[in-house]
């Protein structure tokens, strides 16, 4: 190589724009960068729906998990009109129903719908979070019986942006661990947390039972009150929700 060749070389090498042209050859086109971040997107997705799956199978039970998804489509646009009104108002829902209701798959129902517009909502700001970090910070799922018996261990209950409980009623407590349930809600209501819950009691019910009254005082702030159908869900049957 002649002398004059090895100093336009070395030229290149030191001129700072031949760099920058070299790496933008190297740089992926505007389709690249799109197909790319669609299949980020495409896994991830399917990395935090097992991560749903996982976690509903662990707190809420696999057989509620595979029946939800063989009857999906039940209550799920009422629930969708509920979760909007959540979200403008920050007012969760009380839904009173029968055994065989479907009182379970509401607030699965929740679960689902919510765990995904918050993910969604997320990652619009922000890269994508650690799934199940991510879903315990989001919805906190508890049956009533199990967390009146986590009060009276004096174990700590998690509490969620969203803090669903599932069959309010069911549980005979004595007034220790019914100050335990008061302090509960009063805590979601202030920290501006949101509450959804499922009972067998309808609303009359619950601002005359002793026991209940002052939940049920503290959740005519956070709750719109639901009664479901008066039939049993197992058996395909669907209606719609009813205001109360």
């Amino acid at each position: 190589m002649k002398n004059d060749d090895k100093l336009a070389t070395i030229g290149k090498v030191l001129d700072s724009q031949y760099w920058i042209d070299r790496v933008q050859r190297l740089k992926p086109s505007p389709e690249e960068m799109q197909e790319r971040a669609f299949a980020l997107r495409t896994e991830k997705e399917a990395r935090f729906k097992e991560a749903l799956h996982d976690w509903i199978d662990t707190q809420i039970g696999v057989s509620y998990g595979k029946e939800h998804q063989s009857r999906w489509g039940v209550y799920e646009t009422e629930i969708q009109s509920h979760i909007v009104s959540l979200y403008e108002t920050g007012i969760g829902s009380c839904y009173s129903g029968q055994p065989g209701s479907g009182k379970t798959h509401v607030l699965l129902e929740y679960a689902y719908q919510l765990c995904w517009r918050e993910w969604e909502e997320t990652i619009k700001t922000m890269d994508y979070p650690q799934d199940s970090d991510f879903i315990q910070r989001t919805v906190h799922f508890g049956y009533a019986v199990q967390m009146s018996e986590s009060f009276e261990k004096k174990e700590r209950v998690p509490l969620a942006k969203y803090n669903l409980v599932d069959d309010l009623g069911t549980e005979a407590d004595p007034p220790s661990i019914q100050a335990k349930w008061d302090a509960y809600v009063e805590e979601i209501n202030r920290r501006g947390l949101c509450l959804v819950v499922s009972t067998n009691l309808k609303k009359s019910q619950l601002a005359q039972i002793n026991q209940y009254k002052r939940i049920y005082s503290r959740m005519l702030a956070k709750c719109r009150f639901f009664e479901l159908p008066a039939i049993d869900q197992r058996d395909n049957g669907s209606q719609s929700l009813r205001d109360f």
